[in-house]
This record gives C-alpha cells, sequence and structure tokens, in this order.
C-alpha cells in the first residue's frame, strides 16, 4: 500500500475515533441517568426520613437489605420507560442541535406534554365514572403534571446543551483556532 493511502486511512481513522462515542449519544446517557436520579432522590428522602422519624415503626434489629432493595426497586423500575425516552429524545433533538437545525425547546415542550399525557391516563378512569365532577381535577392535575413535565424538560435541555457544549467537535474547533 502505498504511503499516500496509508496516512490517508490513519487521519480518517482518527477522525472517526474522535467523534467516538458522539457527542449526542453521551448527552442522551447523561440525560437517561438525569431521569434515573429522580427515584434515587426519592428512596434517599424516604430512607432519611425513616432514619430520622421518632414517628416510625419499631423494627427488631435484623438485616433488612433485601427489603430495601425491593422498595428501591418500586420506585425505580416505573422510571425506566421515562429515562429510555428522555434518551431517545434527547439523541434526536441533540443531532438536530448539532445539525443546526434545532434548538431543543421541542423537547421542553415533549416533556410538558409527557407530564400531561401521564396525568390523564392515571385519571381518565376516574373522570369517565364522575365526568361532572372530573373538570377541576384534570385541569388541576393535567396543569401540575404539565408544569412538571415542562420543569423536568427545561433541566433536559440544559443538562443536553451542556454536554453537547463540553464534546460536540465544532467547540474544539473553535477552541483550536
Amino acid at each position: 500500500m502505498p504511503d499516500d493511502q496509508r496516512s490517508n486511512l490513519v487521519a480518517h481513522a482518527s477522525d472517526r475515533t474522535r467523534d467516538w462515542p458522539p457527542p449526542e449519544q453521551i448527552a442522551a446517557i447523561v440525560n437517561a441517568l438525569v431521569v434515573g436520579l429522580i427515584p434515587l432522590a426519592i428512596v434517599i428522602a424516604f430512607l432519611v426520613n425513616r432514619a430520622t422519624n421518632m414517628n416510625a415503626p419499631v423494627r427488631p434489629d435484623g438485616n433488612y437489605f433485601f427489603s430495601d432493595a425491593a422498595g428501591a426497586l418500586i420506585v425505580f423500575v416505573p422510571f425506566a420507560p421515562f429515562a429510555l425516552i428522555a434518551a431517545w429524545r434527547t439523541w434526536a433533538h441533540a443531532r438536530a442541535v448539532l445539525a443546526g437545525t434545532g434548538t431543543g425547546w421541542q423537547g421542553v415542550i415533549e416533556g410538558g406534554a409527557l407530564g400531561l399525557l401521564i396525568a390523564l391516563v392515571i385519571l381518565i378512569r376516574p373522570a369517565l365514572e364522575r365526568p361532572h365532577q372530573a373538570p377541576p381535577y384534570l385541569i388541576a392535575y393535567g396543569g401540575g403534571a404539565f408544569v412538571i413535565g415542562l420543569t423536568i424538560g427545561l433541566v433536559l435541555r440544559f443538562t443536553a446543551l451542556l454536554t453537547l457544549g463540553l464534546l460536540s467537535p465544532k467547540r474544539a474547533d473553535r477552541q483550536a483556532r
């Protein structure tokens, strides 16, 4: 193989490895971990409250690792689909941001819409059973879930843009100049 081709192959291979893993994948992983921190915060708050609460039930001394682990799983498992959704949508929006065709604000709105959807799914059966009493609950709980979803969407947008800003090749090229 001539030296020209060998040097071109080496240069091309180094360009590929420099961008691996791609910044949009890292941003997606970071946001999935951020969503995973929500149930972790709930578990820690529960354990701290249980350790400091004087009204807690008295239990005999022993190892409660498995019961505590089962309780933690009950909190973590429902958040797993949301972590996957956050990773998938972060990946899609990060690609758009890197391509210069997006800003990430659509992801914030998607977070609010997902929060509203969750509230509506939970409230649909009671709303159908008592339609005359449902509107205030749908508005209050749906609106609250929408605001919580928007807030989480803002946090995820911030972390994704921060990750992309730290890892994107365009930024590295600008800093090198």
